[in-house]
């Protein structure tokens, strides 16, 4: 007969395993948005002048190709987890009207770019809604919102340089965490069908 450990053992093991299916499930839907990319087509949509093209959902989240104007424009510096100096640099307006959402660009900047270094012209990456970035941009929206106000709220950005092919690991983690989540929820539901010891 298989003895059924002590009762706070058993809380505790519950505990865990409801911690870990929560948190696999948040980390599974921030990496969402990226792992859909993956599945976008590989050819870009030319949107041509980015500051001029219409924008919703018929674009979003697909590989894009525009033209932009950087230079001179405010943006701020960020490193992405395994990565170089990157930047989010706003585009500047073709003209100024009040129901134009704002536009960003990320970019990499190259090790040791200077003062002479120029922003690139033409981009092509993934086109994104600012809140919609996913989870290794965790945390640029309240210092982008500082920059540009509704940035977070009604911001679009290209992240240059990200095809869909150069997203398809996220697929992977995304079938590993969702895994996890599973587990922990199998898991779970086993230990709960159990009675447990007096």
């Amino acid at each position: 007969m298989v003895e059924r450990p002590p009762r706070p053992l058993r809380t505790a093991t519950l505990a865990a395993l409801v911690v870990g299916a929560f948190a696999s499930l948040l980390v599974a839907l921030s990496l969402y948005p990226e792992a859909r990319y993956a599945l976008t087509p590989r050819d870009p949509v030319e949107l041509g002048s980015f500051a001029k093209a219409e924008l919703g959902g018929a674009v979003e989240g697909r590989y894009v190709r525009a033209e932009v104007q950087l230079a001179g424009q405010p943006g701020l510096g960020f490193h992405r987890i395994g990565e170089g100096e990157r930047r989010l640099v706003r585009t500047a307006p073709s003209e100024p009207r009040r129901d134009t959402a704002p536009r960003f660009v990320e970019h990499a900047v190259p090790a040791g770019a200077g003062a002479r270094f120029l922003p690139p012209r033409i981009v092509a990456g993934r086109l994104s809604r600012v809140g919609e970035l996913g989870l290794r941009h965790r945390g640029l929206a309240r210092p982008l919102e500082g920059l540009v106000p509704e940035a977070s709220s009604r911001g679009w950005v290209i992240v240059d340089g990200e095809a869909p092919r150069s997203a398809a690991w996220v697929m992977g983690v995304e079938a590993m965490v969702f895994g996890f989540f599973v587990w922990n929820v199998v898991s779970l539901a086993r230990i709960l069908k159990r009675r447990p010891a007096a």
